[in-house]
């Protein structure tokens, strides 16, 4: 996970904020939770990207990362195949439309050896709750195995979106 792309991830939800269809269609993810019920809500977002992703990994020499618009275009035509940075992405960037604080956790699996750069191999989004301040991780790449992969991270960046 390269520091530009994680970079170009945070420029991408501020922009994805903005989408009138995103909006839409988040508020059409979270219609029947209950009012205020604002961990409930990142929930159903997490569940609901998570159920539309396909995981795969990139291709061979490229990064792909498509726009909130598109990851959304995609995943409503039923054929998205996306991998750990896409998911982040659009599941940050619903959150953000309902008005949710998200950012973007990169991590690594290994011991960063002194003086060696970090190595971080995975991207998930986090999302805060405003009422508890609960930030919450919603990783559909982890899945149910999301507590056990924050047990194996050996070291780790948070990118504020802001």
């Amino acid at each position: 996970m390269r520091f530009r792309l994680a970079l170009a991830m945070v420029g991408s939800a501020l922009q994805g904020e903005r989408s009138i269809k995103l909006r839409r269609h988040t508020e059409q993810i979270i219609n029947n939770i209950r009012p205020k019920d604002y961990s409930s809500e990142l929930m159903a977002i997490g569940k609901w990207w998570g159920n539309a992703i396909r995981y795969t990994r990139d291709p061979l020499h490229i990064e792909m990362l498509r726009t909130p618009d598109r990851l959304l275009e995609d995943a409503l035509a039923g054929n998205l195949a996306a991998d750990c940075d896409e998911a982040a992405l659009a599941i940050a960037v619903s959150a953000m439309t309902i008005g949710a604080r998200a950012n973007f956790v990169t991590v690594g699996f290994k011991p960063r050896l002194p003086g060696q750069p970090k190595v971080h191999t995975h991207v998930f989004c986090r999302a805060q709750d405003p009422r508890t301040k609960i930030w919450w991780v919603l990783d559909p790449v982890a899945g149910r195995k999301t507590a056990n992969m924050l047990k194996r991270v050996k070291q780790f960046t948070i990118f504020e979106i802001d």
